[in-house]
């Protein structure tokens, strides 16, 4: 039953957020299948579930984030005023995050959409090395997409760097403003989510999704007067 099967999943002196996942060895050169290891680490393509004793779920991941935080300053120049801030993560990706397309797919049957390039390399002859599984419309080889779609083939290094807001403001001189009888007026320009440094594949790095929109990169231009 359901309390049963988080029982298996839990593990103590581990996080509460833990993943037990599938140790992956990769594409079979022989039958084109992916392949896991059990837990006494011979290669196998029926491997028990995490959720049952003696599971061949072996390797133990934390999708906590390690450590976060940000760094925000202003500079003022004579006339002109920066602000900024920078957003920091350290984290690794949820499971199978990419769909489909991070372990393979079923060409014909179980595809939901587009495709990322990288499974262009996919194994199609007896011998060849690849990344991906072969693709078949038979349906059966959806327990070795599975059974990598729950290993730590699936988890990546999703830490970034973002400029999360940015904003130069440019004061007018103080003779201008007092023959336009202003005593604030300046000049500004305004950015969200500017840039982002990070190794990570997918669509966005803080959402970890492929059905969220990230966030969206806004820039502002503005002109500020106050009596």
């Amino acid at each position: 039953d359901v309390y049963k099967r988080q029982a298996f999943q839990y593990v103590i002196g581990q996080s509460y957020n833990i993943f037990k996942a599938y140790s992956f060895i990769g594409v079979d050169p022989l039958t084109g299948l992916y392949m896991v290891r059990d837990k006494d680490g011979n290669p196998t393509t029926n491997p028990t579930p995490n959720y049952q004793p003696n599971s061949d779920a072996t390797v133990f991941i934390d999708p906590t984030p390690k450590y976060y935080g940000g760094f925000q300053n202003t500079i003022i120049y004579k006339k002109f005023q920066l602000d900024f801030l920078l957003q920091f993560v350290k984290q690794i990706a949820g499971a199978d995050i990419f769909g489909f397309g991070t372990v393979g797919g079923f060409s014909g049957t179980s595809d939901t959409g587009n495709q990322p390039v990288w499974v262009l390399d996919r194994w199609q002859k007896v011998g060849e090395m690849a990344s991906i599984q072969k693709y078949s419309t038979d349906f059966r080889y959806f327990q070795t997409t599975n059974n990598a779609g729950v290993s730590d083939k699936v988890f990546v290094d999703a830490s970034y760097i973002r400029l999360k807001n940015i904003s130069l403001s440019w004061q007018l001189p103080d003779r201008w403003k007092q023959v336009a009888g202003f005593n604030n007026a300046r000049l500004f320009i305004q950015g969200q989510n500017i840039f982002t440094i990070t190794g990570y594949k997918g669509l966005d790095p803080e959402t970890k999704s492929n059905s969220i929109l990230p966030p969206l990169r806004v820039v502002t231009f503005g002109f500020q007067l106050g009596l």
